[in-house]
C-alpha cells in the first residue's frame, strides 16, 4: 500500500533548496568570490515577501519534490537577483533624514550614483542626521580648513560626510549608524569649527578616531558595540566638557590639553584606568579624579558604562 506523501515534505524539500541557494551565497561572499552582502539578501526578501506565498502554493498544488526543489532555486534566484538591483525593488544602500531649525533649507545639492553633497544654508543653527537601512562602512569628517575631525571604520571603504555650515550659534551633529553597511554610497558634510557642538554618534563601528583638537566640543556620547576608541579633546571647549560612553567591550584613549583636569567614572564591570603614571584596575564601578580636578580652568568629565573597559588618559 503505498502512503501518500503529505505536503510537509514538499514544504522540507523548498526551503532546503532555499537555504541550500542562500547559504552558497552568502560563503561566496565571505570568500570575496562575489559581493552580495547578506543584508542586501535579508532586504530583497523583505521587500518581495510576497512571493514566498506565491511558491508556496505552487509547491501544494503540484506535490512533487522536483518540482518543490525547482521552486526553491527560482525563488532564491529571484531573490538575489533582486538584492543585486536588477529589479529595482530591492531596499536602498542607505536612507539619510536631516532636519533643520530657523527654516534653514539646503542651498546646494550634488548627487551621483555613489556620492551625494549637500550645503546648508548659513543661518542653520542645529542639525541631525540619521542613516539607516544600509549605513557606511566609514564616515570620514573633516572641518572647513581640511582638518579630519573623526573617522568611523567598520571596513576598507571610504564613506564620507561633509557640512557647510556658517552659523556661529549652538549647533548639533547626530549619527545613528545601527543599519548594515553599504558599499559605496557617500555622503559629504564638513563641520564649522566656528560653531559649539554637541555629539551624539551610535554605531556599530569597531573603531572610532575623533580629532576634536580644533573644535568647540559641549558634549560627546558614543554608543557602540566592541569598540577602540581614540579621542583628541580641545582647550576651546567650554569650561566643564561631559563624555559619555556606552559600550559592549572598549578599550579608550583620551587625549586632553596639558593643564586641563578631568574626572571618570566607570560602571563597567571589569575596569582598567591609566592616568597620571597610575593604574587603576578591578570589578565593579571605579572613579578617579586628577590631581589639578579643584583647580583647572577647563575640566573633562568621563562616564563610561560597559561589561569591559580600559581607559587610558593622556595629556601634552
Amino acid at each position: 500500500m503505498k502512503h501518500r506523501k503529505s505536503s510537509s515534505a514538499y514544504i522540507s524539500a523548498l526551503l532546503g533548496s532555499t537555504l541550500l541557494c542562500t547559504g552558497t551565497v552568502w560563503i561566496l561572499n565571505e570568500l570575496h568570490i562575489i559581493s552580495l552582502p547578506f543584508y542586501k539578501l535579508v532586504g530583497s526578501f523583505y521587500y518581495l515577501w510576497p512571493l514566498i506565498l506565491i511558491v508556496l502554493g505552487l509547491c501544494m498544488l503540484f506535490r512533487s519534490r522536483i518540482v518543490a526543489v525547482a521552486l526553491g532555486v527560482i525563488y532564491s534566484v529571484i531573490i538575489v537577483l533582486n538584492a543585486l538591483g536588477l529589479f529595482g525593488i530591492a531596499s536602498p544602500d542607505y536612507l539619510w533624514h536631516q532636519s533643520f531649525d530657523n527654516n534653514s533649507v539646503i542651498y546646494r545639492s550634488v548627487e551621483t550614483t555613489d556620492s551625494s553633497e549637500f550645503a546648508l544654508s548659513p543661518d542653520i543653527a542645529s542639525a541631525s542626521m540619521n542613516l539607516s537601512a544600509g549605513t557606511p562602512k566609514e564616515i570620514l569628517l573633516t572641518s572647513q580648513n581640511g582638518i579630519n575631525l573623526f573617522d568611523i571604520k567598520t571596513d576598507t571603504n571610504r564613506y564620507t560626510i561633509n557640512n557647510y555650515v556658517n552659523d556661529t550659534d549652538n549647533s548639533r551633529m547626530m549619527f545613528d549608524v545601527y543599519a548594515a553597511v553599504s558599499e559605496t554610497d557617500q555622503i559629504f558634510l564638513e563641520l564649522n569649527e566656528a560653531v559649539q557642538w554637541d555629539i551624539d554618534i551610535r554605531s556599530d563601528a569597531e573603531k572610532i578616531n575623533l580629532d576634536l583638537e580644533k573644535l568647540n566640543v559641549a558634549s560627546i556620547d558614543i554608543e557602540c558595540d566592541v569598540a577602540k576608541i581614540d579621542a583628541k579633546l580641545s582647550s576651546l571647549s567650554p569650561s566643564k566638557v561631559f563624555v559619555n560612553v556606552f559600550s559592549d567591550i572598549c578599550d579608550i584613549q583620551f587625549s586632553l590639553p596639558k593643564d586641563s583636569g578631568y574626572e571618570i567614572t566607570s560602571s563597567s564591570d571589569v575596569t582598567s584606568i591609566n592616568t597620571d603614571n597610575k593604574k587603576i584596575a578591578g570589578l565593579g564601578e571605579k572613579s578617579y579624579r586628577s590631581a589639578n580636578f579643584e583647580t583647572a580652568r577647563q575640566i573633562f568629565y568621563f562616564y563610561i558604562s560597559s561589561d569591559t573597559s580600559n581607559i587610558t588618559i593622556l595629556q601634552k
